[in-house]
C-alpha cells in the first residue's frame, strides 16, 4: 500500500511531522508560562517574606521619642518606602505588655526599660540621639539590601 501510494505517504508523514512540531511548540510555551508563573510567585514571596519592619515603642510625653519619630517620619520614610514603621504608644497596659514581650524576646534587662525603644530584625535601640539616628539608618540598609 505504501510503495503503491506514495503520494499518501508523504502526506501521512509531513501531517505526522507537524503534528509533532506543532506539541513540541506548545509545549515549550506551556513550560516558559509556568516557568514566569513560578519565578514571580517565588519574587513576590520573596518580597513579602522581605517585608522589613521597624517597630518604635514610645511615650507620648517624652521628647526624645517625639525627636525619633520625627527623624523616621521626615528622613527614613521617605528614603524607605518599602519599610513599614510601626508606633506603639506605652500609654496602655496591652502595648507596655507587648513592649516587655519584645524585651523578653531579645534578652534585654529590664533595668533597661526606657523609651523610645526600636526593634529591627535583630536590632534594638534604646533612647535617641544622633549618633541612634545613623545607626538605625544603616541598620536599615544592613537588613533590607534591596533598598540600597
Amino acid at each position: 500500500w505504501i510503495k503503491n501510494n506514495k503520494f499518501q505517504f508523504a502526506l501521512i508523514s509531513l501531517l505526522i511531522i507537524i503534528f509533532i512540531g506543532m506539541s513540541i511548540k506548545e509545549k515549550s510555551r506551556l513550560f516558559e508560562s509556568e516557568r514566569k508563573t513560578s519565578s514571580e510567585t517565588i519574587h513576590q514571596k520573596n518580597n513579602i517574606a522581605k517585608k522589613l519592619r521597624v517597630i518604635v515603642f514610645h511615650s507620648p510625653r517624652c521628647s526624645s521619642c517625639k525627636d525619633e519619630i520625627k527623624f523616621i517620619e521626615k528622613k527614613l520614610k521617605p528614603k524607605y518606602p518599602d519599610v513599614k514603621f510601626e508606633y506603639h504608644a506605652i500609654d496602655t497596659p496591652e502595648k507596655k505588655r507587648l513592649m516587655l514581650d519584645y524585651y523578653v524576646k531579645y534578652n534585654i534587662s529590664l533595668d533597661e526599660f526606657a523609651t523610645p525603644t526600636t526593634f529591627v530584625e535583630e536590632d534594638y535601640f534604646i533612647g535617641y540621639n544622633s549618633r541612634i539616628a545613623k545607626e538605625l539608618d544603616l541598620t536599615i540598609k544592613k537588613n533590607f539590601p534591596a533598598l540600597n
